[in-house]
């Protein structure tokens, strides 16, 4: 696969949306059959479906309303389970792609990431927590050659009684949209550990984010932030430390 190809296929797989657009005609043909079973068994014809169906079952029908709607319920998970499969099999081509694909720079600068204060509004300090959220994805891109910037926009009061300043913030680089998504799903990328590291170098707890972080990279993050010079680098980014690594560069 080249990249044009690689190309039209993912803006194929973005396009792929579960709706229920999906299953509308499956719906259609359940509420006909509803509505003919309300002529054929109470004798009138009802145009309302819902109307129908709740007659149906008051009138005593429910067990065969059940039976009826098996057939079109298997129907709906047949086709929300292609559709999955569809969109996964897309995926992973474009993973396997994404691989040995070299990301290209663009002349000119594109969001390629957004943040909002309203996504980390339990925390004190949203604006702070919405802002560094941008901050692994930013160094990743400068590690390899890119230009950032995240940018501010939207200030404004919450408003209410206890109104905030809130804030949504936008990663810029000169990297396409469809780059910009193999790069994350190329292999490359900073450890949990270094991405911790960073929470608390910017000052957040990486907890907020991940609220299911594990106690050792929790702790390991803790003191190679505060009790070592450590550096994420581009050299480094991936490593996961060991303990006794970490020992042997913690300050005396």
């Amino acid at each position: 696969m080249n990249k044009t190809q690689a190309f039209e296929l993912w803006q194929e797989y973005k396009t792929l949306q579960l709706t229920p657009a999906i299953v509308a005609d499956i719906q259609e043909k359940w509420e006909e059959t509803v509505k003919t079973l309300h002529k054929t068994l109470i004798g009138r014809k009802q145009g309302d479906f819902f109307k129908a169906y709740n007659n149906l079952k008051s009138k005593g029908y429910e067990d065969l309303l059940e039976k009826e709607m098996k057939s079109f319920k298997e129907e709906v998970n047949k086709r929300f389970t292609e559709f999955k499969e569809d969109k996964k099999a897309k995926e992973n081509l474009l993973r396997e792609f994404s691989k040995t694909y070299q990301t290209e720079f663009l002349d000119e600068m594109i969001v390629v990431k957004k943040s909002s204060a309203y996504d980390y509004w339990t925390q004190t300090s949203a604006c702070k927590y919405a802002r560094e959220a941008l901050t692994e994805d930013k160094l990743l891109l400068e590690f390899l050659g890119y230009q950032t910037e995240v940018k501010a926009s939207n200030g404004h009061m919450s408003g209410g009684m206890f109104s905030r300043y809130s804030e949504d913030y936008e990663l810029w680089a000169n990297i396409s949209e469809f780059d910009f998504q193999m790069l994350q799903w190329s292999g490359k990328f900073i450890s949990v550990l270094n991405w911790a590291v960073l929470c608390w170098q910017k000052g957040t707890n990486p907890k907020v984010y991940c609220p299911f972080l594990s106690d050792d990279d929790y702790q390991k993050s803790q003191i190679l932030a505060y009790y070592t010079n450590y550096d994420v680098t581009r050299e480094n980014m991936s490593l996961e430390l060991s303990w006794d690594e970490i020992t042997k560069i913690r300050k005396p």
